[in-house]
């Protein structure tokens, strides 16, 4: 029995051999490599585009509401549902009277990260996105906005289980928002709020 089984050992071996040998060996090898490598950079890439157009929403966001309101004198009586009732949300991210970004969380809108309406006299108000996972943070708040949108960005909001985290100009953390800022403070569980003017 012992020699059966040698005789078979010694079999594949031969034959792995002669793959081993072949001359297509290498190149089909190489060639799974690169094809494996060059998926997972087009999956990565993937997830990534969704986080840019989640950044773009928000920028289109705050354009609708600033031009809605750019003959008030403030941003009294938004919110998520007055939003929603004066067309300042797009439709594709419409979802049951609720607004829902490219990677698929709720944005907020209002005075606070709670969405509450903006009292009279409030020249701001903020678009807030709850429940981020610690990439989803990173991804979102070290996202650069366009010129426009960079100047009308008051600070950005991170709030943790642990404590809140401020984002300001010329702040101690600053915007924009670093990488490795963004590494730091991003918890499991964040809410992240955009203040713009």
């Amino acid at each position: 029995m012992r020699n059966r089984w040698s005789e078979i050992l010694k079999q594949q071996v031969a034959k792995f051999r002669k793959i081993y040998q072949h001359k297509y060996f290498w190149s089909c090898a190489i060639g799974l490599i690169v094809v494996s490598v060059l998926t997972l950079i087009l999956l990565l890439s993937g997830k990534q585009t969704h986080f840019n157009t989640a950044h773009q929403e928000l920028s289109v966001l705050a354009d609708n509401v600033r031009n809605y309101y750019k003959i008030r004198p403030d941003y009294w009586g938004l919110d998520t549902a007055n939003a929603v009732k004066n067309h300042l949300i797009p439709e594709e991210m419409l979802h049951n009277g609720k607004v829902i970004s490219a990677i698929g969380r709720e944005i907020v809108l209002g005075q606070d990260a709670e969405g509450n309406m903006v009292m009279p006299g409030m020249r701001y108000f903020a678009l807030s996105m709850h429940n981020l996972s610690k990439s989803a943070c990173v991804a979102m708040i070290s996202q650069p906005f366009s010129q426009e949108d960079h100047w009308g960005l008051l600070r950005i909001v991170l709030a943790t289980p642990d404590k809140t985290q401020i984002f300001e100009w010329g702040g101690n953390p600053n915007l924009p928002v670093s990488k490795k800022d963004a590494k730091q403070f991003c918890q499991n569980k964040n809410i992240v709020s955009w203040i713009f003017e």
